[in-house]
């Protein structure tokens, strides 16, 4: 059919069924009419159909010379339009899609040669604008768009089915204005779906809030760039914020979006911030416990988390932390750091070159491998420093520049092991170091290397820099004390050091030792052996308090027991009490033992001083000199210790009421005495009512003085009541090889002594017929047997030391009827005597008949004397007796008879002579 001119078709309102399939969308359906659109505008000038139902689908149609206007279920248009031979070009002013609900207003050219349709305008979604260009073909849509500001792109979820995980990412954990830079994608018309491979394109999001996982807070940035191409989403924060913290260089990349299988999320955290609460909290939500809290300074931080769609594969996360100096907490565990470098590969943290610095205690480096899961941690360490200091800046340890390998556990606590040290170091609320064996530390301490602890262990338990607890075992070390007569080579001990002082015990608190401003020191039931030496060369740097209880001094081969002492020790002085008991001194009081006692001493300017309580005992020591003082004490000597001023030196005693006692048989009374010794001079005196002593040796010289020793001084030393009565006088001197004396008495009597007894018990026994004379002395007293009474007496002597003898020169004595007269030789060395004495007898007649000359003459002779000689020999203690007293028995009665007829003669000659000398 030919027609010269076009139709114009008019319809008020139709109703068409049909069979066929009608479209399905709006794309569809624009497609079928653009498909018949030709064939319209070829046949039809003018088209107004105001309703024409096909099914359920109404449709209104207005084409009026350069106006079209179509408007079904599906879509809406209004367009201008101009045709060509085979091009159509449209001025659309409104083109909706209601399925979609997108509306577009452009151009848009109709290509029929090329089955192409061509679109430039823009499109308007929900809150979305965005212009663009659109190219449809026969089997595709190209498109190419940019936008202005939008909220968000939800709009893409009725389009685009992806997997849950691109969904948070895409919808949910970025907010904020969006908007398209350019995005380009096609749409494949056969399937009526979006070619995803397709898509790419590059957007910014400004006032973003991008949050990493749901239980942390927003990151804000002030814009992320986004990138979409080859299935890879890919946010780049810009100036992030998280927590106050700066966000460098970090992005958020997925790849495969839209592949479940394949898909992956990629987290890149770049900061440079402390390693805080904060930023491990990122870590923590994805699983990742690391133990470690930088509390001040920075770390250079680098991570890349990798978090697959599939639940089946495993998450996987690397870093590169660089921390600078910095505080740090490892569990709890507080130190310092100059520096370290962490390197994290999934379930392993790396940390090299790390520097550990504990208050002023510690100071390390190591190189460390830590298993995320277990907590645990391997590697090696440079001990540069473990110093524990006492208050007063002791080194107790001291370990420098010691290499070890190193063991921790994090997974309950802190748990480090040095292992070539034998070391734990342990943090629980506060950090112990367990040194398990001493030996292994014993060059790095000094206090084990001065007391020779050289085994054990300890425990430190460190709350802080001030306060320290510790416990544990020492052996192998030498002390100059003991308990139970057993050595002191081990202790369990326990103990504190803080700000002020460092307080030490024994297990069971026998032992205390506290040091503060100075030093205490608490003994209970230990003997002490002091070593003079040791303590001259000992250096004093502070002072010192000692209290003893129950224990034992052992000083210069003595042993003191000790109830209760306290030694306050300073640098220039010693002071100390004590309370002595079971003593086992020489001397008594009263006779008394002296079994305890109480004294107060000070030592200053090595000037020893003690005194006993009640001040009858004083005692000092200076240089080499020792003095002492007693008041009513006896002094019991033995002279097997003849030399003990050599052991103790120079010697001085003053006694005052005090009595000397030797080898405990033999009382020397004195009611003041002093005694001086020394290598060069020995020098006693001693004063006893009227009696004074005095002994000198000098550079070898001995010189003795006794005056007035009375009968209680004599028989208190002899032991024995062998005085009675009158005053002995003593003098001697000479040098220590020989010494020449002179013994003088006056008015006293001998009584109970041994040879005198038996010479008296001779002349009393000599029978009368021998002699008549012999017996007159009975008349006058001589027959008191033991009592010899002296009105005068004369004993010189000399002593040869070297050959121990008394050389007895002269022996005199004038007593009651009879005297003695003679010399001898005692041997001390053989306790023997050999003597020769002369018995003179009736030289109390002399007196009687001195005013009758011819009867004293008959009687007496010429000597006015009887006289008889005695010879003792043998034992000092048993002497044997020789006397001539039976052969001068005899001649005495004959000698008288013969002067009885000399008498005459010897009258006239003395008379003669006596005329001559007139």
């Amino acid at each position: 059919m030919k027609l010269d001119k076009k139709l114009i078709l008019n319809i008020e309102n139709i109703e068409y069924k049909s069979e066929k399939t009608i479209a399905n969308s709006s794309i569809e359906d624009i497609k079928k009419n653009l498909d018949i659109l030709p064939f319209v505008l070829k046949w039809f000038q003018s088209i107004d159909i105001e309703k024409l139902s096909i099914n359920d689908n109404i449709v209104k149609i207005v084409l009026n010379k350069d106006i079209l206007s179509v408007e079904n279920k599906f879509f809406l248009l209004d367009s201008k339009i101009d045709v060509l031979s085979k091009e159509v070009f449209l001025d659309i002013n409104n083109l909706y899609l209601k399925d979609y609900n997108i509306l577009f207003k452009g151009k848009a050219k109709i290509d029929y040669f090329n089955e192409e349709l061509k679109y430039f305008g823009d499109i308007y979604y929900q809150d979305l604008i965005v212009s663009g260009n659109i190219d449809i073909t026969k089997d595709r849509v190209n498109f190419f768009i940019k936008s202005e500001f939008f909220k968000n792109l939800h709009f893409l979820k009725k389009y685009l089915h992806l997997p849950e995980v691109a969904n948070s990412w895409m919808y949910d954990n970025v907010t904020g204005d969006f908007k398209l830079n350019w995005f380009y994608g096609e749409f494949d018309l056969n399937k009526n779906e979006i070619i995803e491979k397709s898509l790419q394109g590059d957007a910014i999001i400004e006032n973003a809030k991008i949050r990493f996982e749901n239980s942390l807070e927003e990151i804000n940035t002030s814009k992320v760039n986004v990138n979409f191409k080859n299935s890879t989403l890919h946010f780049d924060l810009v100036d992030a914020i998280y927590k106050e913290k700066e966000l460098k260089n970090s992005f958020v990349t997925i790849k495969d979006i839209a592949n479940e299988n394949s898909g992956l999320v990629l987290v890149n955290i770049e900061a440079k911030t402390s390693l805080d609460k904060d930023i491990l909290g990122i870590l923590e939500a994805y699983g990742i416990v690391v133990p470690v809290l930088q509390k001040n300074g920075e770390t250079q931080a680098k991570l890349l988390l990798s978090f697959p769609y599939a639940e089946d594969k495993p998450m996987s996360y690397n870093g590169v932390f660089i921390a600078e100096k910095s505080n740090i907490s490892i569990s709890g565990f507080d130190f310092e750091t100059n520096g370290a470098k962490v390197i994290l590969e999934n379930d392993l943290l790396y940390i090299n070159d790390a520097s550990f610095i504990y208050q002023d205690m510690v100071d390390a480096k190591a190189n460390l491998k830590l298993d995320l899961n277990s907590l645990k941690i391997e590697g090696t360490s440079q001990i540069n420093k473990i110093l524990v200091k006492d208050s007063k800046n002791s080194k107790i340890l001291n370990i420098t520049n010691v290499n070890s390998d190193i063991f921790m556990d994090f997974s309950k606590n802190v748990n480090i092991e040095l292992k070539d040290l034998k070391t734990t170091i342990k943090y629980d609320k506060f950090l112990t170091i367990n040194v398990n064996d001493i030996s292994k530390i014993y060059n790095y301490s000094d206090i084990l290397k001065q007391n020779s602890i050289n085994s054990g262990n300890i425990s430190l338990k460190i709350v802080n820099k001030d306060n320290i607890d510790f416990n544990g075992f020492f052996s192998g070390f030498i002390l100059p004390i003991k308990k139970d007569n057993k050595e002191i080579n081990s202790l369990d001990f326990y103990g504190n050091i803080n700000k002020e002082s460092v307080q030490i015990s024994s297990s069971d608190n026998s032992i205390k030792l506290n040091f503060k401003d100075n030093i205490d020191l608490f003994l209970d039931g230990y003997d002490i052996y002091y070593d003079e030496n040791i303590s001259k060369n000992s250096k004093l740097e502070f002072d010192t308090n000692i209290d003893l209880k129950n224990s034992k001094l052992f000083f210069d081969n003595q042993e003191y027991k000790i109830k209760s002492a306290n030694f306050n020790i300073k640098k220039d002085v010693i002071t100390f009490n004590a309370s002595l008991f079971d003593l086992d001194l020489p001397i008594k009081k009263d006779n008394q033992d002296l079994k305890e006692l109480d004294i107060l001493g000070k030592y200053k300017n090595d000037i020893l001083d003690i005194n006993s309580k009640k001040d009858d005992i004083f005692l000092r020591v200076r240089d080499n000199q020792t003095t002492i003082k007693l008041d009513g004490y006896d002094i019991f000597y033995d002279t097997k210790y003849n030399d003990i001023h050599e052991k103790i030196g120079n010697l001085g005693i003053i006694g005052t009421k005090s009595n000397i006692v030797i080898n405990n048989k033999n009382k020397i009374l004195a009611d003041f005495y002093e005694l001086n010794i020394n290598k060069d001079r020995k020098f006693f005196y001693l004063e006893f009512e009227d009696s004074k002593i005095s002994f000198t040796n000098q550079n070898n010289n001995i010189d003795i003085y006794a005056a007035k020793i009375n009968e209680k001084f004599i028989n208190t030393f002899a032991n024995s009541n062998i005085l009675d009565g009158g005053k002995i006088d003593f003098f001697a001197n000479g040098t220590t090889k020989s010494i020449k004396g002179k013994l003088i008495v006056e008015d006293s009597s001998l009584k109970n002594v041994t040879i005198l007894n038996n010479i008296m018990f001779l002349v009393e026994s000599s029978p009368a017929f021998i002699n008549p004379l012999l017996a007159i002395p009975a008349v006058f007293g001589l027959n008191k047997l033991g009592i010899y009474k002296i009105k005068e007496g004369v004993v010189e002597f000399e002593y040869d030391n070297d050959k121990n003898l008394i050389d007895i020169k002269n022996l005199h004595t004038v007593g009651n009827g009879m005297d003695f007269e003679g010399k001898g030789v005692l041997d001390l060395n053989k306790k023997e005597v050999d003597a020769t004495l002369n018995l003179v007898f009736l030289k109390t007649y002399s007196s009687v008949f001195e005013y009758i000359p011819i009867v004293n003459y008959i009687l007496l002779g010429d000597e006015k004397r009887v006289e008889t000689q005695i010879q003792l020999t043998g034992s000092l203690s048993d002497p044997v007796l020789t006397t001539n007293l039976f052969k001068d028995g005899f001649s005495a009665p004959l000698n008288i008879f013969k002067r009885v007829f000399t008498t005459p003669s010897n009258m006239i000659d003395n008379f003669n002579k006596f005329n001559q000398k007139d």
